[in-house]
């Protein structure tokens, strides 16, 4: 008979049990994937806990994308980019306040979709996980909105650690 061995990694406010086994995790690179919604800044400090747990690097990242701003003027088109721009940055900057004390890097790129700057990190980071928040839609919504969360999940071919708003209780 065998028993597991529990140990709890403590978080600010997050009380996690991770299980002991004789081979330890490889977690040498972490991207933390964030649009700075709830679930995202919730993600947080999941990927703080663990990066100092396994003596881990951080990749933050947020890829800005297209928005779609067909009837606008053009300058309030450039006046809406900038404003997304700057807000990008801001949250960018909250990001990597957060992540003091950790090795990090922040990164923010703008693309066509998400997936292609998260699947140019993940090689050339060397990526062992992938952390994100998200928000959980289904049915109609999902359809409609589709789910970012689900395409890393699907394509990543690393481990993903997706945090959704109950993880605050």
């Amino acid at each position: 008979m065998s028993f597991l061995l529990c140990r709890t990694l403590r978080t600010t406010r997050w009380i996690m049990s991770a299980i002991e086994t004789g081979v330890r995790l490889a977690l040498k690179n972490i991207l933390l994937l964030t649009d700075f919604s709830e679930p995202s800044e919730l993600a947080v400090p999941f990927a703080i806990a663990i990066a100092r747990e396994y003596e881990s690097k951080v990749y933050a990242m947020h890829v800005l994308t297209p928005v779609s701003l067909a009837y606008a003027t053009p300058e309030l088109a450039a006046a809406a980019i900038e404003g997304l721009e700057e807000g990008a940055r801001a949250g960018m900057q909250r990001v990597d306040a957060q992540l003091v004390g950790v090795p990090h890097e922040t990164m923010l790129v703008r693309a066509e979709s998400v997936w292609s700057p998260v699947e140019q990190a993940l090689s050339e980071c060397e990526v062992d996980l992938v952390i994100l928040g998200t928000h959980g839609r289904t049915g109609a919504m999902k359809l409609l909105l589709g789910s970012v969360a689900e395409e890393i999940f699907r394509r990543a071919g690393v481990p993903v650690l997706t945090i959704g708003l109950r993880a605050s209780d």
